[in-house]
Order: structure tokens, then sequence, then C-alpha cells
């Protein structure tokens, strides 16, 4: 989306109408590579309404979840240097890189974090 003022971290104007979504299902967000929590709330230090959550509900999605993934976490993926799989480009979700977040506590539905 693009509104002005949003690359000097303006707020989105107010949408014309709510998006009507009937039942929508609970959505959870699980951080990419290198992202943390905060970046799908207020990234980059901007406002919460710049965020995906707030997008997201703007679009009637209330449910929204974020693992509570630190950046800090990413850390563990050099444990990958070690693992012969991982260096020859198969690496597995249960193998020394990534099973840290393949045992990560995942919110459930209800569980609105933001």
């Amino acid at each position: 989306e693009y509104w002005p003022g949003r690359k000097e971290g303006a707020a989105p104007p107010p949408p014309p109408a709510r998006a009507c979504i009937r039942d929508a299902p609970p959505v959870v967000i699980l951080p990419g590579f290198g992202n943390d929590k905060v970046d799908y709330v207020a990234p980059l230090g901007q406002p919460e309404e710049v965020g995906l959550v707030a997008a997201l509900s703007r679009r009637g999605f209330d449910d929204v979840s974020i693992v509570d993934v630190s950046r800090s976490n990413w850390i563990n993926v050099a444990r990958g240097l070690f693992d012969i799989d991982f260096i020859k480009d198969n690496a597995t979700a249960t193998g020394p890189s990534f099973n840290w977040s393949v045992r990560y506590p995942f919110p459930s539905p209800g569980d609105v974090s933001s």
C-alpha cells in the first residue's frame, strides 16, 4: 500500500470501509529469517498502524498471533557450519540449524499477540 508520508512513518489514512470477511480464520505469523516479532507489529520503530498486524486487522483478520521469535534466536542457524547436510544444502527442519524453530512454542488461536 502507498499513502502520502508513508516513508516518513506517517500512519495510513483510515480505510473508507472495513473489509468484511466472514469468519476470518486465525492468522499465525512465524517471523522470517532474521526477523523479530516486533517487525510485524511496529516495523523499524514506526507506528503500529503501519505494521502487518494492523494491516490484517483493517482487512477483518482480528485473531492474529505472532510466534515469539527474537532476532537473537537466529544465531542458532550458525550451528549448520558443523553439519555436513547443511553444508551440502540438504538441511532439514530437525537438523542442528533449524530444530530450535521446530520446537518453538506456537501460539494457539485466540492468543492474540500484538
